[in-house]
């Protein structure tokens, strides 16, 4: 069995109380699976783009009889349901406001560790009564939009659309500190009419070192 489902954007981890899951498809059986994958990246200046997205086809997909306290989204267990089609994919825009400009590893496929042109610090220059001398290291702000569909046919796992605003403070190459504002709208109604649809606002910062 398969199972498809998707917490919110701020908090890692295992899913629990300050992690919920937002859309959900429960275990499904099936007979096998295609998966596609797509990724566009760009990067040019102090302005890097990329963009994802992800398609699942199950095929002889049928209902189990495992609860998985998610009730109403599915049909009765055992029940066939053909050929299950769930899809998702983001599209992301960062820009230094400082001027750095991301590396791109080509070899492995991924942007390489953001270096700030100066590194943050703030000091005495060391005379008696001397100024402050500051660096700001690196700012970047960011825009995210993400869509995950996790409904199709008798199955209703919910639909998400989600817009994230980001602002990003590198201390250095090793430490940064996250500012995240996240907008969720759940489109979720189960077999049992039960509404839980609605909107969803998250802020989370973080602080991370990284080596």
């Amino acid at each position: 069995a398969v199972r498809f489902r998707s917490r919110g954007s701020i908090r890692n981890g295992p899913p629990g109380p300050l992690n919920s899951i937002y859309a959900d498809s429960g275990l499904l059986a099936g007979d096998w699976q295609n998966m596609l994958g797509l990724e566009l990246a760009a990067n040019r200046g102090p302005l890097s783009m990329q963009a994802e997205y992800f398609g699942s086809w199950l095929y002889g997909a049928a209902t189990t009889d495992v609860d998985l306290i998610n009730a109403g989204q599915q049909p009765p267990p055992g029940t066939p349901l053909g050929t299950v089609f769930y899809q998702g994919g983001y599209i992301e825009a960062l820009y230094f406001l400082t001027g750095e400009s991301r590396t791109y590893d080509v070899e492995q496929s991924r942007f390489g560790r953001p270096r700030p042109r100066s590194n943050f610090y703030r000091l005495r220059d060391g005379r008696p009564g001397g100024r402050i001398l500051t660096s700001p290291g690196a700012w970047q702000a960011g825009v995210r939009y993400n869509y995950l569909c996790l409904s199709d046919g008798e199955v209703n796992g919910g639909v998400l659309n989600g817009v994230t605003l980001g602002l990003n403070w590198l201390l250095n190459p090793n430490a940064r500190i996250y500012l995240n504002y996240d907008f969720t709208y759940r489109d979720f109604v189960n077999a049992f009419g039960g509404n839980g649809s609605g909107g969803v606002n998250a802020f989370g910062t973080r602080l991370a070192f990284d080596f």
